[in-house]
């Protein structure tokens, strides 16, 4: 099990210095609840889109690394009324019950 988390630390640190200073990245990730037993809400703000680039996309393709778990895409990303991009996660949770 370390080995896959550091293979996927490595990977999302790898694809992380692959982009600009200037690329979008995630806020700082809350929680919000859970979604069912042993999972997790978790939410964060988009930042940095870059201008000209549709926010759902760059929402549906940027990487996240939660509490030791990467994920390659949001479980689902919404569009707070043209004001700022919120990308949502199901993370593993054992306070989840």
């Amino acid at each position: 099990m370390k080995k896959f988390k550091v293979a996927t630390l490595l990977a999302f640190l790898a694809s992380s210095f692959s982009f600009s200073a200037n690329a979008a990245n995630w806020g700082s990730f809350s929680k919000y609840g859970c979604y069912g037993t042993g999972q997790a809400k978790y939410a964060a703000i988009l930042w940095n889109i870059p201008r000209g680039h549709d926010w759902e996309t760059a929402c549906a393709a940027q990487p996240a690394y939660i509490n030791g778990y990467y994920f390659p895409h949001p479980k689902a990303c919404r569009n707070h009324s043209g004001i700022n991009m919120w990308g949502e996660w199901s993370v593993p949770d054992h306070t989840c019950e």
